[in-house]
């Protein structure tokens, strides 16, 4: 859940310019995010899986703003779709700088960024920064790899500065500077990544991961455990776990894990993106949302693995949440090899 490095990838920010014609290679922001995300797959290299964190984008003058998050976690949930990276959750990200003691820029040092490597497993970084071309704004993206220092590849893309582009460009600007940060906690609430003016918009607070685990297989997860995917559910006995929950060693068996969380309804929507191996269960508030993968004793992952894979896109889960509280329940089979997990939820604007 959640949840979720080890390719930098850099984009950079060429500053204002003065005005002129709007070139036809020019989109909106989503279909350009996703072309470089399709770039960055395309050139990436075939023959190993990178586990990756992206970092937010600056521009020129090392300023980061709501667009430079946003495009941070679009990727971030693109290049998650993809089988040659896991990447690392946004949220899980932030707690690592936290423990650290990093700001998001600090990943630009190699040093620093073979620190994040070695804590949190990461291979390479996605960095970047933005260019304010006047009635365009040019995304230019490198992936790094964190070990050697070398560039993997760098990729471009341009967008049309329409109203939604340039409220991005205006809010939440924040110097990229390095600073001590406080320890963050799972448990403590916390903004997705974004200003504080965009997380009234819509807010996804406290993302903490309780786990239950290992149980022997079942033909009915949802008749188990005290309806344990139920929102009134006392979980109190569980244990906080980080994401992924990865090489379980134990076949035929399943993980249980439920995500609390606090909502405010606004313009956008919240994405949910999940990974498993193999076959998952997922409840909202008590309400079964859909089975994916393999049943049980089946061999199926989701959205990971090169063969026996059923791919999902992030499922917009907006409808299904409350203003407040809210639980997502999840059952994750393992049935042979090393079992694994991971899910995490992304703001959409």
């Amino acid at each position: 859940m959640t949840t979720h490095v080890r390719i930098v990838l850099t984009l950079l920010a060429i500053g204002s310019l003065a005005s002129y014609t709007l070139p036809a290679s020019a989109q909106d922001l989503r279909t350009g995010l996703d072309q470089l995300a399709a770039q960055i797959t395309k050139a990436a290299p075939e023959d190993k899986q990178f586990l990756i964190a992206v970092a937010d984008f600056p521009d020129l003058q090392g300023v980061t703003s709501d667009l430079g998050r946003y495009i941070a976690s679009r990727l971030t949930t693109r290049l998650g779709q993809s089988p040659k990276f896991r990447v690392i959750e946004r949220q899980r990200l932030e707690q690592v700088l936290g423990e650290l003691k990093f700001s998001m820029s600090d990943l630009v040092d190699p040093e620093k960024a073979k620190q994040l490597g070695r804590m949190a497993g990461v291979e390479a970084i996605v960095v970047g920064s933005v260019s304010d071309l006047g009635n365009q704004v040019d995304i230019d993206a490198r992936m790094i790899e964190i070990e050697t220092n070398q560039m993997i590849l760098a990729e471009t893309t341009t967008i049309s500065k329409d109203q939604v582009v340039t409220q991005l460009l205006d809010r939440g600007r924040q110097a990229s500077i390095s600073t001590t940060r406080p320890s963050t906690t799972p448990s403590a609430p916390q903004a997705p990544p974004g200003s504080q003016e965009v997380s009234q918009r819509l807010l996804i607070i406290g993302n903490t991961f309780k786990g239950l685990g290992f149980l022997p297989p079942r033909t009915n997860p949802a008749n188990e455990h005290g309806y344990w995917f139920d929102k009134a559910f006392d979980d109190q006995a569980w244990q906080e776990v980080t994401l992924p929950v990865n090489k379980w060693g134990k076949e035929q068996a399943d993980f249980l894990a439920r995500l609390r969380f606090d909502f405010k309804p606004g313009a956008g929507k919240v994405l949910l993106s999940f990974e498993s191996d193999d076959g998952i269960w997922i409840y909202i508030n008590g309400k079964s949302l859909g089975h994916w993968g393999g049943n049980f004793g089946e061999r199926k992952c989701v959205n990971r693995c090169s063969s026996r894979r059923e791919d999902v896109a992030p499922l917009d889960i907006t409808s299904r949440l409350v203003p407040g509280p809210n639980i997502i329940a999840f059952r994750v089979h393992n049935a042979q090899g090393n079992g694994y997990f991971n899910a995490y939820l992304t703001p959409e604007f």
